[in-house]
């Protein structure tokens, strides 16, 4: 019990590269960036459209689509958005901690 309140205290943020299913992404609290995908000259958020269109891609272009990692902007956003919802003091992401992270490291 006392490990569970805690976990609700924390709140880790991940990328959808990192494969966390939407149970155990509820589970421990943990908050799922999406990752860009680059269909030649148009880019999407990976979740945003449906598989199946990565299979047309191919078949069409003989070519896979390219992923990239979301941009210190794009993280800040999704920071903002953490803050918002959990303004308690107790369940706070230290807003600070932003001007020192990279997602690089």
């Amino acid at each position: 019990m006392e490990r569970e309140k805690k976990m609700k205290q924390i709140v880790l943020v991940a990328e959808t590269g990192s494969d966390i299913n939407p149970v155990l992404a509820a589970e421990y609290n943990i908050k799922i960036v999406p990752m860009h995908v680059s269909f030649d000259h148009e880019t999407m958020e990976d979740g945003a459209f449906p598989v199946e269109k990565i299979v047309d891609y191919y078949e069409e272009t003989g070519k896979l689509p390219k992923t990239s990692g979301r941009t210190p902007g794009d993280f800040e956003t999704a920071f903002d958005r953490i803050h918002a919802e959990y303004r308690s003091e107790e369940r706070r992401v230290g807003k600070d901690c932003r001007s020192r992270w990279s997602p690089y490291h």
